[in-house]
């Protein structure tokens, strides 16, 4: 899309801050073929497909973002991390996000002794707020899922907001997982999407009270993609 993505949700939010429930991120109109709902994608790789075996070498995905990683973690320079930033607004062209959350999150860690650990926390902080492509704001997603972000109370807002859009639920909700009370804030997400944020939510959300198991057992089956990809989980948790 045109439009960076943290800037058109916003500019969709209601008065109490939630979006309008027809609410779904601009379709890339150059493309032929079927229209995605938001998590569409994500949904049918996770639910019903091989996640990835393309072999590591192969896999244009992993090589973009390892170049633009290993740049980053010899950058000081705000300038020179914010047009890193900017190469990813393609990312998409080259895969999605979701088959990659593991490697991509081992191969920052198996540089942690020599990379810029503020230098990758701005970088990946900014993904969110600027990037006008969907799988470079979950790639900022999975990078914060590496660091402590529960006292940054301004990211944590910017995390709640991209929650609230179906596209980065499930990434936001890995993140929150992070925070002291971060299943309360996952299941304040959960009652305001219905689709497949709804879906991936339940499927991380703990049932630590109450309310929530009365939740589940009202709405849990309840979305607007197919009640049986949260029935077992609902019927488990409750």
């Amino acid at each position: 899309m045109q439009e960076v993505i943290y800037d058109y949700i916003l500019s969709h939010r209601k008065k109490d801050g939630t979006l309008p429930k027809t609410f779904c991120l601009p379709q890339d109109e150059t493309k032929n073929g079927p229209v995605f709902v938001d998590g569409a994608l994500d949904g049918i790789a996770y639910f019903h497909t091989v996640m990835n075996n393309t072999p590591e070498e192969d896999d244009a995905f992993l090589t973009r973002v390892k170049t633009i990683l290993s740049q980053v973690f010899h950058t000081e320079q705000e300038e020179e991390l914010n047009k890193l930033g900017e190469e990813l607004n393609t990312l998409s062209q080259d895969g999605r996000m979701l088959p990659h959350i593991d490697t991509i999150q081992q191969y920052i860690q198996r540089n942690a002794d020599t990379l810029n650990g503020v230098a990758l926390y701005h970088f990946a902080s900014q993904l969110l707020t600027t990037s006008k492509d969907t799988e470079a704001v979950k790639l900022g997603l999975s990078i914060l899922e590496l660091f402590h972000t529960d006292q940054d109370a301004s990211l944590k807002d910017i995390i709640r907001i991209l929650s609230r859009c179906n596209e980065f639920t499930l990434f936001g909700g890995y993140v929150m997982r992070q925070w002291k009370h971060g299943n309360e804030d996952l299941f304040r997400t959960l009652q305001e999407v219905d689709g497949w944020g709804r879906i991936f939510g339940i499927e991380l959300l703990e049932v630590d009270g109450g309310e929530i198991r009365a939740w589940l057992m009202a709405e849990g089956v309840h979305n607007t993609i197919l009640p049986g990809y949260s029935a077992i989980n609902t019927y488990e948790k409750t």
